[in-house]
This record gives C-alpha cells, sequence and structure tokens, in this order.
C-alpha cells in the first residue's frame, strides 16, 4: 500500500488497518510511514512559519548578521532545522513507545515492543494536520483515539486498558512537566525579584 492509501485507511478504517497488519512487519514500515508524516508536517509548519516571517520582516535580523546572503542563510538554517526536527521526532517515537510499552506490559499486554511501536507510528496520522490552527489539536486527540486503538489490536488488549496504557504515562509525566515548570519559575521569580 502506497503512502496516502495507508494514511486513509488509518484515518478511516483504524480497526480493520490493525488488524489486517502483518504480524511479521518489523518496524522498517512503520518508521518509513511516521518520517513521511513528520517530513510533511515539518514543511508545514515551515510554510506556516514562513509565511508568518517574511511579512513580520522575520528574515531581516538574518539579513543584517549575513548581509546580501541573509535570506539563503536563513533558508538553509529553516531546512537544517527541519531535517534535525524530523529525525528527532523519529528518535522521540521510539522512545515514547518504549514508555508505552512498559504500561501496556503493565496492563497485561504480552505482545512485542514492535506491535506497540506499530500502533505509535500510524496511529500518529492525523499529525500531519498538526500545523493548521483549530485542526491541530483536534488532530492530536484522534491521533490518540488511533494509538489506543492500535494498541488493542496489536497487543490484543481491551480498549479500557488500552486507554490506561496510553494516558496514564501521558498523566504522569504531564504532572511531573508541570511540577518542575512551577518549581523553576518559583526559583526564578525568587532569584530575580521584579
Amino acid at each position: 500500500m502506497g503512502f496516502f492509501k495507508t494514511w486513509k485507511t488509518v484515518i478511516l478504517d483504524p480497526k480493520v488497518f490493525f488488524s489486517k497488519l502483518p504480524n511479521k512487519m518489523g518496524l522498517r514500515e512503520p518508521s518509513i510511514f511516521y518520517l513521511k508524516l513528520q517530513t510533511i508536517s515539518w514543511l508545514l509548519v515551515a510554510i506556516v512559519m514562513g509565511f508568518w516571517l517574511i511579512p513580520s520582516g522575520g528574515f531581516s535580523l538574518v539579513s543584517s548578521l549575513f548581509g546580501g546572503v541573509g535570506i539563503l542563510v536563513g533558508l538553509l538554517l529553516g531546512i537544517l532545522t527541519v531535517v534535525v526536527m524530523i529525525f528527532l521526532s523519529w528518535g522521540m517515537m521510539f522512545v515514547g513507545a518504549g514508555v508505552i510499552h512498559l504500561f501496556v506490559r503493565a496492563f497485561g499486554g504480552i505482545k512485542e515492543y514492535k506491535e506497540t511501536f506499530k500502533a505509535m507510528a500510524y496511529g500518529s496520522a492525523p499529525g500531519v494536520l498538526s500545523s493548521i490552527p483549530l485542526l491541530g489539536w483536534l488532530a492530536s486527540i484522534y491521533s490518540v483515539i488511533l494509538q489506543v486503538i492500535g494498541l488493542s489490536e496489536r497487543q490484543k488488549l481491551s480498549l479500557a486498558r488500552s486507554v490506561a496504557a496510553v494516558l496514564v504515562p501521558t498523566v504522569l509525566f504531564g504532572a511531573i512537566f508541570l511540577g518542575l515548570a512551577i518549581l523553576f519559575f518559583g526559583w526564578i521569580s525568587k532569584s530575580f525579584p521584579m
């Protein structure tokens, strides 16, 4: 199946899509799909940022630093940033799927890590729309729903256990991050009083 057909099937018929994924499939195919998703998503972000930077004079700082080649330097820096973000996102997918897999195991999943990775990578399909205002939030919510469906199918978990495997680490790490942010800003406000 090609990229767009795969994307459409994941979005419109996730239960069938995840149930028909071959058990012998490794990490290569979902990784390629995820990298293509990230490429499209980051290019859309770059386009949106370009529409914002050009009228606001955002390239003037780069132009003043690098003279006449400033826009070219800014463009090259933008491309380099996009490439780095694509591969950083891919690496974080491996780590995130690993964390989710620990909770999948805790909630009764018995299949291998690669099954969790497949659910997380293909379930990220709506992420292509993340740079579009309002649709980005809806895409994020739908991604979580797709990942839950994927985990349920690939790990043979009930929907409730799949929801728990996704939401418990999300809430846990969100609470830790929020706590650290509060401590950091508390420290900043004490260290640098207004």
